[in-house]
């Protein structure tokens, strides 16, 4: 087992801070910012492929990626989401580099990018497998239109806001804008989890069985799901990020003691329940009637026909993880000890397991009226072919 500690970044009080602005859902009041400062002082101090820089390319990803979920949930827009254009770059820079030395490119070629050059941003996404993600959330403004085009009547694109009232051509635009930064922020999100999950993977071969990266590589795989999962036919993609996070949560519930009554213990069976909460909700988003396929790799996931059972078969799982879960909290409170948030992130892993299982039942529901109703109908077609 290697004994390599985990970096030195994590202890730094702005990266706990930022931590907790996160876990307390007030990622826009800064946590993007303090991430993007942490990620070029790291690069800087020690390098892109060390664990410090990692550790920071997820946290700012999953800044990003949280803060552009909030805007599109909410509405509102906050000043911390301008980002300083030296992170960007360095984050850039970084991905660039890493991606060039593991394609055995001479040190010659590499080219410093550009950060306010949309062609050099182009390249950098080819080079980090984002092309196909950066192509649709670019917004592409039309060159003309044609004589014919012009001589139609004016189509109504009128549109209400929250309250009701008919918004204006300044809150549409507004909102197209918001729509595109969010785009982006996806995209650059994908792209620093990506580079975070690579270094991870790296350093896991030199540093076998480790305990931190190994929680990292679960986490990043959980967090790219996330993303993933948002992306316009992503959604398999996803739902493979989150089984590929499974095998590390399940090692981590199988090395702890049965008879453990540590905190650590209790969180790593809620997050393997909601792994396999993830892995259900995903599936089940898949398109009907098609085989669930990977975006790049074209890998068959699961066939059509067995979408939903396979749903059904991690939704079963996490149920079962989730009483034990429970017990082990009962157990653990029995002690006196503080369990802090822990109950609470437990019930709302019970509220998702509750939803996968009503998405079931209505599936359920479905297929049992289908059937009724071919066998309502059968007797009569009978009837009608016997002359």
């Amino acid at each position: 087992m290697s004994n390599v500690s985990p970096p030195k970044v994590i202890s730094d009080p702005r990266f706990k801070g930022a931590r907790t602005l996160m876990k307390t859902g007030r990622v826009n009041e800064g946590a993007v910012d303090i991430f993007a400062t942490l990620l070029e002082e790291c690069i800087n101090t020690y390098s892109d492929s060390s664990l410090e820089a990692a550790a920071c390319f997820y946290e700012y990803g999953n800044a990003l990626f949280r803060a552009a979920e909030s805007i599109s949930t909410d509405g509102v827009e906050s000043n911390s989401l301008s980002k300083p254009d030296n992170p960007k770059e360095a984050a850039a820079n970084a991905a660039q580099a890493r991606l060039e030395s593991k394609q055995e490119i001479s040190k010659s070629s590499s080219k410093t990018i550009d950060e306010n050059t949309g062609e050099d941003r182009k390249k950098l996404g080819n080079l980090s497998n984002s092309e196909k993600l950066a192509i649709p959330y670019k917004i592409e403004g039309t060159s003309g239109t044609s004589e014919e085009e012009n001589s139609k009547p004016a189509e109504n694109t009128s549109r209400k806001n929250n309250q009701g009232n008919e918004e204006s051509e300044e809150e549409r635009n507004n909102d197209e804008i918001e729509n595109q930064s969010s785009g982006d922020d996806y995209t650059l999100a994908l792209e620093m989890m990506e580079n975070a999950y690579g270094i991870f993977e790296e350093k896991l071969t030199q540093h076998p069985n480790n305990d931190w990266i190994l929680h990292q590589m679960s986490r990043t795989l959980q967090g790219l799901g996330d993303v993933l999962r948002v992306l316009p036919g992503r959604t398999a993609d996803a739902a493979d990020a989150y089984s590929r996070a499974l095998p590390y949560l399940e090692e981590f519930v199988k090395t702890n003691s049965k008879d453990s009554l540590e905190l650590n213990s209790l969180a790593d069976r809620r997050l393997l329940v909601e792994a396999n909460i993830l892995v259900a909700e995903a599936l089940l988003e898949c398109e009907a009637g098609k085989d669930v396929v990977t975006s790049e790799t074209k890998d068959i996931l699961v066939m059509a026909d067995e979408r939903v059972d396979f749903a059904r078969g991690y939704y079963d799982k996490a149920r079962d993880e989730l009483q034990e879960t429970v017990f082990l909290m009962g157990r653990i409170a029995a002690t006196g000890a503080d369990l802090g948030t822990h109950k609470e992130d437990i019930c709302f892993a019970a509220t998702l397991l509750m939803g996968v299982g009503e998405t079931l039942a209505v599936h359920d529901e479905e297929i049992q009226s289908n059937s009724t109703e071919d066998k309502a109908i059968t007797p009569i077609a009978k009837k009608h072919k016997s002359k």
